[in-house]
């Protein structure tokens, strides 16, 4: 283990291992949350911005209903 001596090489190869740990890590960590989110039929993605909010605003200097018509 000679090539372990060689200060280049072992630096080399100690930033490889943490590379591969932190993508290990990720990997892992983004199966995780997509396996809960898909267990618990949590919906993501943007499609709530065409719901209506079923609340309307208490101030507003133009008229505006929660139940207006969508262009």
């Amino acid at each position: 283990m000679s090539f372990l001596r060689n200060n280049r090489i072992r630096a080399v190869l100690f930033q490889v291992i943490v590379l591969l740990a932190i993508i290990f890590f990720f990997y892992n960590a983004t199966g995780n949350a997509l396996s809960n989110i898909e267990s618990r039929g949590i919906q993501t993605g943007f499609g709530f911005l065409e719901a209506e909010s079923g609340f309307d605003i208490a101030e507003h200097l133009i008229d505006y209903s929660s139940t207006l018509n969508k262009p």
